[in-house]
């Protein structure tokens, strides 16, 4: 028993009922078949892959203040943002003019002058120490502190051998540059901070750059903010206090300094608005505090010299390897610079590691990572040696003696380079100092 439609309404009623019902469908054809449009996929325009081994995540949970508390604590960028700090920059127009020849004998542009990438024409000849056509014989540790040799206080980390060896033979033959070609500094030079015999003048300074410092680590990072060029005598001026307040009538020359030095600290905060409260506690990674306690002391002079160096390597990479005409020049630099730190972050220390790693690290196996990614950058530099560039791929099998035999090769190399662009001693890596959360 049963039944048949090509009703499909009556199809539904006999089904309801419980009687068995074929549904049958007339035949249809379709004459013609349109297509409104084909949409063809294509990949992403995001940042997929996983983070790099070795790299941590700043925060891990849902979008809310949490996520923006971290990210302006630990890390000033998303991961899907371009990072392009000026330092250096150069294009195409900048580099014919650096390259023209210059207006008068003897006439040299230093690349901390010109952010915008001056000062590449005679980058060979400064390798070579070939400073000026008329030289002027005093060296720079005439001009104050030897720089080569950090100053002795408690709170000052311990330098690393082979980089101890490197400024302490560091070749200071050649003429010295002008005072004005001297390169400044991206970050105040650690051995400034311990400067003053008075631990309270000491101290001052200490909490005076950690009141700045993410302001100041932000700017560094983006693209228009000309703050490349602080002499050590303005970082002095600014971390003792002394561009609070109103601006002096007279025209003395230490007048003068301290309106060039507020020009400068402008862009990271509107000096009327610069009163910094004493009891105001200041945020230095998970620690906060009024006054920085003698024990921590010594870690952020530490961050201070990692930072430094970072800057610095970027700074000489982009005159030694310019890069002009690639395409996405910035972030295949930034990806092979970054390799030779830890957190594989060029611009920031993410958090302070409980014990030493990198290029701090105490056992030579433990290096091999950072030193040959160190290796791979310093290969692509003019005038680079042969126990550099021709040494053997530095892992983990290498021997002891190996490592550190191209370890001070290359240490060697990077602060000679250094000390020959920019006329002073670099800012270097020290060892990790013993701290206990208290």
């Amino acid at each position: 028993m049963g039944a048949f439609t090509t009703d499909p309404a009556v199809a539904q009623l006999l089904h309801r009922a419980g009687i068995p019902v074929w549904h049958i469908r007339p035949k249809v054809n379709m004459d013609e078949i349109v297509v409104d449009a084909i949409v063809t996929t294509e990949q992403p325009e995001l940042v997929c892959q996983a983070l790099e081994s070795g790299a941590s995540p700043i925060y891990s949970g849902l979008v809310g203040p949490a996520l923006f508390r971290a990210v302006s604590r630990r890390a000033h960028l998303y991961l899907d943002v371009s990072r392009s700090p000026l330092l250096l920059r150069y294009d195409q127009e900048t580099f014919r003019a650096s390259t023209s020849p210059p207006e008068r004998p003897g006439q040299r542009l230093a690349a901390h002058e010109r952010p915008q990438g001056r000062g590449r024409g005679r980058a060979n000849s400064a390798a070579r120490g070939s400073h000026h056509n008329s030289p002027h014989p005093s060296h720079t540790p005439s001009r104050g502190r030897d720089k080569t040799v950090d100053p002795v206080h408690d709170w000052m980390p311990r330098r690393l051998h082979s980089w101890d060896l490197a400024m302490r033979s560091v070749d200071r033959s050649a003429p010295a540059k002008r005072q004005e070609e001297l390169w400044g500094y991206w970050t105040p030079e650690p051995a400034l901070l311990l400067g003053p015999q008075n631990i309270a003048r000491a101290r001052r300074y200490i909490k005076n750059w950690l009141r700045i410092r993410p302001a100041w680590l932000y700017l560094l990072e983006h693209p228009y903010a000309r703050i490349t060029r602080v002499q050590p005598q303005w970082w002095r001026d600014y971390l003792n206090g002394e561009i609070e307040g109103d601006t002096p009538h007279d025209e003395t020359r230490r007048s003068k300094r301290l309106e060039q030095v507020r020009c400068v600290f402008q862009v990271a905060f509107d000096m009327k608005d610069y009163a910094p409260v004493p009891d105001q506690p200041i945020h230095w990674f998970t620690h906060r505090m009024t006054d920085p306690p003698s024990d921590l002391c010594p870690l952020i002079v530490w961050e201070l010299h990692e930072i430094g160096f970072r800057y610095e390597l970027l700074a000489l990479d982009r005159v030694l390897v310019p890069m002009l005409n690639v395409e996405n020049a910035d972030s295949l630099r930034e990806e092979l610079l970054s390799r030779v730190f830890p957190d594989h972050d060029l611009y920031y220390v993410h958090d302070i590691p409980e014990s030493p790693r990198g290029l701090c690290a105490t056992i030579p196996a433990a290096r091999v990572r950072s030193l040959e990614a160190f290796r791979q950058v310093l290969v692509r530099w003019p005038l680079c040696p042969e126990p550099v560039r021709g040494a053997d791929r530095l892992a983990l099998t290498s021997a002891q003696a190996q490592i550190e035999t191209v370890e001070v090769a290359m240490v060697t190399f990077y602060v000679q380079t250094f000390f020959a662009y920019s006329g002073r001693p670099p800012i270097v890596p020290h060892a990790l100092p013993p701290f206990r959360e208290s």
